[in-house]
């Protein structure tokens, strides 16, 4: 590509890197680029402050100020790292006019021109963080903090050692994610020669304009609207795990059967119990609602299973005996089926030979008459933490709005959603004290997470001018 000359970078004390690139920083962004002192350092923020294009941009800079030397970028998984810290990349190159070559194989981007003079990039996942070893690096910087092991943080800045650089730097940007390792390590008790600047919610104009933080405030919980949008720093795992949920709010009689809406059927394959939620979804949105490609969407769970030492074609034979009286004239009842993805491997049905649980619920409905159905399980279940968000989303948006009803017969599931809690230490749900907990709340969340998903919003594209 065609290369354009980029200024040197003037001395700290007169920074202004605006001069002469296209990249207008905006004030969080630019006091982390002036910082040439600090040997760790970190930009946190709320989704939308410009962290990853911060984060591509830091690169730019250390690479310049170290020409012709090895520096390293990186990210928590493969996928995240292509899809979003390199796409980045890529994008403010082409924008800077800066030319470069990419080695694809050994996914190293070289910069020949000045000021650059063939400073290397090296692009790597950090999740096998083992594999970084050997290298000497003159800086490094990593997307999404906090996703990443604090183990690969430590075997990096082993490599921080490269004795011909003129500014070595360790660095990191991420979205708040509770009182984690990040937390502890820049924030609350940062070591020596740490620091963090923390953007602020809305600093960015351009993301401001379009109408997100106000979409999100909709959708988000408000644990996790304060979280992604507001940048707070929250125990968000800890205590009752859907502390959205109110019986007085949630539990009515009004969440019954509407025969002018079709059925959902959502499975969690545990064997004792196994578990399902029968729910409606009625569309509420407005033809404004449309344009702005926005969906009201109101969940209505009817009936529950709640099966002991079953299987799923019990679990069948079950949903037919609570819906058998739901079809009239002869009319096949419309059913969209949810749950969990490791039912396509799984074979909880006795006798079912080498079916696996979803193979036995397509077979039981294929031979079954008065059905329609349709299957909407994914090959992957959502990470725990984005399920539980979305239910919290229904059962209380941080704009107030509830789109959650529960029948009372469904006492299972509401049990689950008051007495659920968090492992502690752990991202995950503690059924130490009841081994029966969780599954049918689990069943709640494949459906809730794949109408309404809430997934993580890591490694923002295009959040600030550049």
């Amino acid at each position: 590509m065609s290369a354009r000359q980029i200024p040197t970078l003037p001395p700290a004390e007169t920074f202004d890197r605006s001069s002469g690139w296209q990249y207008a920083p905006l004030p969080t962004q630019r006091k982390f680029h002036a910082d040439l002192r600090t040997l760790h350092k970190g930009f946190s923020g709320p989704i939308g402050s410009g962290k990853s294009v911060a984060l591509v941009y830091e690169a730019l800079f250390l690479s310049a100020l170290n020409p012709g030397l090895l520096g390293l970028i990186g990210a928590p998984t493969y996928p995240m790292l292509r899809d979003a810290t390199l796409r980045n990349m890529f994008d403010v190159l082409a924008n800077e006019g800066i030319r470069y070559d990419h080695w694809r194989s050994e996914n190293i981007l070289v910069l020949p021109d000045p000021p650059f003079f063939g400073a290397q990039i090296l692009c790597r996942s950090v999740d096998d963080f083992e594999r970084l070893r050997g290298t000497n690096l003159a800086w490094f910087g990593l997307d999404e903090l906090t996703y990443c092991p604090q183990a690969a943080w430590s075997r990096l800045l082993g490599r921080l050692r490269h004795p011909g650089a003129n500014r070595r730097c360790a660095f990191g940007v991420w979205t708040p994610n509770g009182y984690d390792w990040v937390y502890k390590l820049f924030i609350s008790e940062p070591a020596a020669d740490y620091k963090a600047y923390l953007a602020s919610p809305r600093e960015n104009k351009y993301v401001t304009e379009t109408g997100l933080y106000d979409s999100l405030l909709g959708t988000y919980d408000e644990q996790l609207y304060r979280q992604e949008v507001l940048g707070e720093y929250l125990n968000v795992r800890s205590g009752q795990v859907y502390f959205a949920f109110k019986r007085q709010a949630h539990v009515s009689e009004a969440a019954d059967y509407n025969p002018r809406l079709p059925l959902c059927f959502a499975l969690d394959f545990n064997v004792n119990p196994l578990c399902a939620v029968i729910a409606q979804i009625e569309d509420r949105s407005t033809y404004m609602d449309t344009v702005h490609g926005r969906k009201d969407l109101h969940i209505n769970v009817i009936d529950e299973l709640f099966l002991h030492n079953s299987n799923t074609a019990e679990a069948c034979e079950e949903f037919v005996n609570h819906t058998r009286d739901y079809r009239r004239n002869g009319v096949p009842l419309t059913v969209s089926v949810y749950g969990d993805a490791t039912g396509s491997q799984r074979k909880t049905a006795a006798g079912a030979g080498a079916q696996s649980d979803w193979a036995v619920i397509k077979e039981y409905f294929r031979v079954t008459p008065g059905y329609q159905m349709s299957f909407r399980y994914t090959s992957t279940n959502p990470l725990v933490k984005d399920r539980v968000a979305s239910v919290n989303g229904v059962l209380r948006s941080a704009a107030g709005e509830c789109r959650l009803q529960i029948h009372p017969r469904c006492k299972n599931l509401v049990e689950d959603l008051e007495q659920v809690v968090w492992k502690s230490g752990a991202a995950q749900l503690d059924q130490s004290t009841d081994p029966m907990r969780t599954h049918i709340s689990d069943a709640l969340g494949y459906l809730v997470h794949s109408k309404l998903a809430l997934r993580s919003r890591v490694g923002e594209v295009g959040t600030s001018p550049v």
